[in-house]
C-alpha cells in the first residue's frame, strides 16, 4: 500500500508541477524531524499500554501488534505496519498533504517524501528483524 501511494503521489506531483525552490525545503524539514517523530510515535503509540477505563479496555491494533512483534521479532506478518492501520493511515497522510501546506505541489512533495520514508523504514527493519533469524538458524533451540 505503500508502494502504491509513492508511485500515485510521484505521478500526482510530476502532473501538478509548478516546482519552487521553496519545495526543497519539505523533504530537509522532514529529514530533521523524522527521528524525533520516529521516537514519538515509538514511545507513545507502539508502547502503549493498556488502559482499563471502568470496564473498557482501551489497547491500540498498533500497540497490540507490536507487542506480538517483540515476542516474535522474526514474524514476517508482524514486522511491518499492519494493512488495517494503513487504511486509516494512508487517507489521513493524504489529507495532512492536501490541507496542510500552503500549496499543492508542496503537499504532494511531502506525500511523495512520506511515502519514501515509511518504505524505507519499513524495508530497513525487515532485515534487521530478519537478521535475527539467519544469525540464530544454527543455534540449537532457535527456531529457523
Amino acid at each position: 500500500m505503500l508502494g502504491v501511494m509513492l508511485v500515485a503521489a510521484l505521478v500526482a506531483r510530476v502532473i501538478v508541477g509548478d516546482r519552487q525552490i521553496t519545495d526543497v525545503l519539505v523533504p530537509l524539514v522532514m529529514l530533521a524531524l523524522f527521528p524525533f517523530f520516529e521516537w514519538s510515535i515509538h514511545v507513545f503509540i507502539l508502547h502503549w499500554r493498556p488502559k482499563r477505563v471502568g470496564r473498557l479496555t482501551i489497547d491500540s491494533l498498533l500497540a497490540r501488534e507490536h507487542r506480538a512483534h517483540h515476542v516474535e521479532p522474526r514474524s514476517i506478518p508482524l514486522i511491518f505496519i499492519p494493512a488495517k492501520s494503513l487504511l486509516w493511515g494512508i487517507p489521513l497522510t493524504v489529507a495532512i498533504a492536501v490541507c496542510a501546506f500552503p500549496r499543492l505541489p508542496m503537499g504532494l512533495t511531502y506525500l511523495v517524501f512520506i511515502s519514501m520514508l515509511g518504505l524505507g523504514y519499513e524495508w530497513t527493519h525487515y532485515p534487521h528483524s530478519h537478521q535475527l533469524q539467519t544469525e540464530n538458524a544454527c543455534v540449537p533451540g532457535h527456531l529457523a
